[in-house]
């Protein structure tokens, strides 16, 4: 999968669509890399109630 994302990584730096394309991708990504964690702080919150 990563392999996959850096050859189209690849093939937008070679094209003009890269300019126009980047900002919408580095957006997408932020909203993944927030969802991630955000569930990660969920998960070690139900954890630490339960300890508690």
């Amino acid at each position: 999968c990563g392999f996959f994302v850096f050859i189209i990584i690849c093939l937008f730096v070679e094209s003009d669509l890269f300019g126009a394309v980047f900002p919408v991708l580095s957006t997408i990504l932020f909203f993944m890399v927030k969802n991630v964690f955000d569930q990660y702080n969920n998960e070690r919150n139900q954890k630490t109630k339960l300890i508690s």
